[in-house]
């Protein structure tokens, strides 16, 4: 009992030591304290700030709350943080009521500083970033309160309301005449939306100009005839801060070797809290076929047992090529060259349709893409595993090779350098990008049209010797091998006799027909007619590949002085061993 006393003793000790003041101030405490950002919009109008102090329990006594601005705290912060935050000017902001009479019942006081975003960006402030803040601290009946109870910084963010469209700036679709393609134009504010808002956009017109005159472009405007949408006035809802406007543009109509530019542009909206974003407007839809035309290219496998490297480029899934399998001999190489090499190419991806052979095709694995803009020298410019399907067979639905970076060529080269199981065939192959201009196209011998001549052959085993001018490297004619009888002679004559022809170089591609051991030519002599007689001008040793067979990438036989005549033969006097056949011969030069 002694001891109890002595503690009650001591705690009244304690009590009446303290001051009324300071048993006050440990009643209240702000809400929220230290550093907080304020993020805020230019609606054009002044935005309130909202602070309060709590009091924690009651005393039976009611207390005057005071806020005033305590610029030493805001020094103390930059001091201690490394900032600099300027102390807001009161031209920024106004405090209507700064004391609050607080008993146990309203427990609160509630603080509003009204403040405008807009003269904080006039006074030198920057927008999505704190510059100024401003600091407050709380009184109790006249007595500061300790600052990590009683005092806030606060740093305002002042943002741009705006209003803007959130679709990539271009869209790309590809032109598909049997549908018709749904566009979402998504429109969005970046603030907390409290009213509905009108909007007014412009399609077309001469956004197309514009669009064209700036980027060095030509697209045709989408034709409006062929867009509509689901309402001709479209708005945000209240408390819908995004929203979308669906369009339907029907491809029936369009031409699939035009390019064509939808614009649309966001002009007016009828809010006055925000402004249209002028970085985020306008967006571009572009309708074209993003495939290279199949005509442009010419096209050559390194061999062959069934169907023809030009099915891979005729534009028909139904028609196929397909390696010789019998050879197996890898890479097997299938070449893409442009007809035209006075433009050039601009490749962004590959699309290939494989061919399923039998329930257990499985097709190429490993391929290697090559590229060449003068037709000599190929750079790689890409690796591709091919991933086999869900049946763990090939995709036949078709599969793209994305290059790393768009490539301009004249020539591509897919090499296969390894398969999974049974063979490679492919129904269709397309290169995807744009073509333009070559500033820079390789010397190529100028080609007198295949069309001029006449082609015959001393003897024929199979194909026929029009093969050998119809501009189709990959169909081919072949000697009588079962006669073995040499010369093998091979005249191109001129259909019109009132005609001549200076030749200066002969290109020549030699055609593997399927057999492993196909060597083909090995000594060939260009004639020319004298009367009835024919004249050697030139003996030509035909080089093999490095595997040994026959170079049938084609090889060009150049004239030491160019010859004028009528008719030329090629007479091979020498083959390697097991056959002679030829995909096409071209001469070289001009005709008069």
């Amino acid at each position: 009992m002694k001891r109890l006393l002595i503690n009650i003793c001591l705690l009244l000790t304690i009590i009446v030591s303290c001051t009324d003041t300071e048993i006050m101030d440990s009643t209240f405490t702000l809400e929220v304290k230290g550093f907080v950002e304020e993020e805020c919009y230019t609606f054009g109008e002044e935005q309130p700030l909202y602070l309060w102090a709590s009091k924690n329990w009651a005393d039976n006594q009611v207390s005057e709350v005071t806020y005033e601005v305590y610029p030493e705290a805001l020094e103390a912060y930059n001091s201690s943080e490394g900032t600099s935050y300027k102390l807001l000017s009161e031209s920024c902001y106004r405090i209507e009521q700064d004391s609050f009479s607080i008993d146990d019942e309203t427990q609160y006081a509630k603080f509003r500083v009204m403040y405008s975003p807009e003269q904080i960006i006039a006074e030198g402030g920057s927008y999505n970033t704190v510059e100024y803040a401003l600091p407050l601290r709380i009184l109790v009946n006249g007595v500061p309160m300790e600052d990590r109870y009683g005092c806030v910084i606060v740093g305002f963010n002042v943002n741009k309301a705006l209003i803007s469209i959130s679709n990539p700036r271009e869209t790309s679709i590809t032109i598909d005449n049997s549908v018709s393609q749904e566009i979402a134009m998504t429109f969005g504010v970046n603030y907390n939306n409290i009213e509905w808002v009108q909007l007014d956009f412009s399609i077309n017109g001469e956004l197309i100009d514009e669009y064209n005159q700036e980027h060095g472009t030509s697209y045709l405007p989408f034709p409006m005839e062929d867009l509509s949408y689901l309402t001709e006035e479209f708005e945000l809802e209240r408390e819908v801060d995004v929203d979308s406007a669906l369009f339907y543009a029907d491809m029936a109509h369009l031409d699939q070797t035009q390019e064509y530019l939808l614009a649309i542009r966001l002009d007016n909206v009828s809010s006055t809290r925000c402004k249209i974003d002028p970085e985020n407007n306008t967006r571009y839809v572009i309708f074209s076929n993003p495939r290279i035309p199949q005509s442009k290219w010419r096209v050559s496998a390194s061999s062959t047992i069934e169907g023809s490297a030009t099915n891979l480029a005729d534009d028909n899934l139904t028609t196929f090529w397909m390696w010789n399998y019998n050879s197996i001999n890898l890479p097997e190489n299938i070449t893409f060259l442009l007809n035209d090499m006075s433009e050039l190419a601009v490749i962004e991806r590959i699309q290939l349709f494989a061919r399923q052979y039998n329930n257990s095709w499985q097709g190429p694995e490993n391929m290697e893409i090559y590229v060449t803009k003068d037709c000599e020298t190929w750079e790689k410019v890409k690796d591709y595993t091919v991933q086999l399907n869900a049946d763990n067979l090939v995709n036949t639905d078709g599969y793209y090779i994305e290059l790393d970076e768009p490539v301009e060529c004249v020539g591509l080269r897919i090499d296969i350098t390894s398969y999974y199981d049974n063979g490679v065939g492919f129904m269709e192959i397309y290169m995807e990008g744009k073509m333009q201009e070559n500033p820079n196209p390789p010397a190529i011998a100028n080609r007198i049209p295949q069309d001029v001549w006449e082609v015959t052959t001393s003897t024929t085993s199979s194909g026929s010797p029009s093969d050998l001018n119809d501009g189709n490297e990959n169909t081919n004619w072949l000697w009588q091998w079962s006669n073995y009888q040499l010369p093998e002679n091979i005249t191109y004559t001129l259909t019109d006799q009132s005609q001549t022809a200076t030749i200066e170089s002969i290109d020549v591609y030699a055609y593997n027909t399927g057999n492993p051991s196909w060597l083909g030519a090995k000594t060939i002599e260009v004639q020319v007619q004298n009367g009835d007689a024919w004249n050697t001008i030139q003996t030509y040793n035909v080089a093999l590949r490095d595997d040994g067979r026959a170079d049938t990438d084609g090889y060009t036989i150049e004239l030491d002085s160019p010859v004028q005549c009528k008719a030329i033969r090629l007479s091979v006097t020498e083959v390697y061993s097991d056959g002679l056949s030829f995909g096409e011969i071209y001469m070289n030069g001009e005709l008069n």
